[in-house]
């Protein structure tokens, strides 16, 4: 009988009471909602970080192939003109225009296609052997739909005929066109010197 009671104060002295349970729960609740907010807000972070570069190196790479082509380019002119069509729709669009090393006249340029919210802008290609006035060559954009393009500068020195070559600035400023990262931009700057003298 004594062996009875002595399981029955046992049974009496260990474990948790309702209110222990209680507290005990809802730290452990507190915890685990710190926890996946924290991890829901690095994943977001991460998006971002990760759209930013994409934007950065998708400009970088339409940049690059630009100073490319300019490198061994000729008879440069910075243009603002009327729209080209259906293709873009912006009112002046500032361009370049020169001859590439094959002998084609070649415009790159800022392209913008709506107004208000549906607005798109890009950085465009045209250019081919037909390249004269009306001509109907196609408007190729050069960077992805994600991302747009808030501004572009364009700047030649040394344009005239005293045997220098012509230094050509190209500026841009880009950000993507996901919802939450409008205010994220980024912008690149590029000089190239043509490789004929004027």
């Amino acid at each position: 009988m004594k062996q009875k009671d002595v399981i029955k104060e046992t049974k009496y002295n260990a474990g948790f009471t309702i209110i222990e349970l209680l507290v005990s729960m809802g730290l452990f609740t507190i915890v685990i909602s710190l926890g996946v907010a924290v991890f829901i807000a690095g994943l977001n972070r991460q998006k971002t970080v990760t759209e930013f570069i994409n934007v950065n190196e998708n400009l970088n790479l339409v940049m690059e192939q630009v100073v490319r082509e300019l490198r061994t380019g000729d008879t440069f002119e910075k243009r603002s003109t009327p729209n080209l069509g259906t293709a873009c729709s912006i009112p002046l669009i500032e361009k370049i225009v020169f001859i590439n090393d094959v002998g084609d006249r070649v415009r790159y340029f800022m392209c913008q296609v709506g107004t208000g919210a549906n607005t798109d802008r890009g950085i465009a290609f045209k250019g081919g052997p037909d390249m004269g006035p009306g001509s109907n060559a196609p408007v190729e954009r050069l960077t992805p739909s994600s991302m747009f393009i808030t501004r572009m500068n364009i700047e030649i020195r040394n344009e005239a005929e005293d045997d220098v070559a012509p230094l050509i600035t190209i500026a841009a400023c880009a950000r993507s066109k996901r919802p939450g990262l409008e205010q994220f931009e980024t912008c690149i700057q590029n000089s190239v010197s043509a490789r004929d003298v004027d």
